[in-house]
């Protein structure tokens, strides 16, 4: 695994991200374009940061307006900002592994932490350092990979919402075994009672 410069370091540039790239990602509705921020412009501008060179293809990224799509679109402007520190120029991170991040692996935490989250509270935003750090493939300063591992997986959005639904799904099934054991129940008792009446 590559170095990269400590999680603290990493954190303090994503509190410093500007104004500019919290702006509202351009989104579209058929003919309707809504917001200013061009997400194509700032992922080529990235990808030739990193690499020197523009993105050989055009890339698909989606655009389409949506809530949850809105707000992908808004962590992914915070994270080409972070991306854009020189620390990043030398560790040759290829180009694919920069836009299956971004708009593939992303997703699923974006599905679930808002922007402002990332941005503001201190969990998450270490959290987004670390996603971002450990997708590249790069492994912070001073830090072991057991260390990292074990961080990164308290810390974990996913993983901690797939517990909390594995949870409720288990005593949903508790619940469900208890009140089919109570009716079970009800049953033998209604059918001990009804032997048990006079026969004329």
């Amino acid at each position: 695994m590559k170095k990269s410069p400590e999680i603290s370091y990493l954190r303090n540039r994503l509190v410093q991200c500007p104004i500019e790239f919290q702006a509202e990602p351009i989104l579209k509705n058929g003919s309707i374009v809504k917001g200013k921020l061009s997400t194509e412009a700032l992922y080529n501008d990235t990808i030739y940061f990193l690499t020197r060179s523009y993105p050989r293809d055009k890339k698909s990224i989606n655009l389409m307006e949506s809530k949850e799509n809105r707000n992908h679109l808004k962590v992914v402007a915070i994270l080409t900002y972070i991306l854009h520190d020189p620390i990043f120029q030398n560790l040759e991170i290829p180009e694919s592994k920069v836009y299956d991040f971004l708009f593939n692996h992303l997703k699923p935490y974006t599905r679930l932490v808002g922007a402002h989250e990332f941005l503001n509270h201190p969990d998450r935003q270490e959290e987004l350092c670390r996603l971002l750090v450990k997708y590249l493939s790069i492994l912070p300063e001073g830090e072991t990979q057991e260390y990292f591992s074990d961080r990164m997986s308290s810390l974990d959005s996913v993983e901690r919402e797939a517990i909390i639904q594995k949870t409720i799904k288990a005593q949903k099934a508790a619940k469900r075994k208890e009140e089919e054991l109570l009716e079970a129940m009800r049953r033998k008792e209604a059918e001990e009672a009804a032997s048990k009446m006079p026969r004329e």
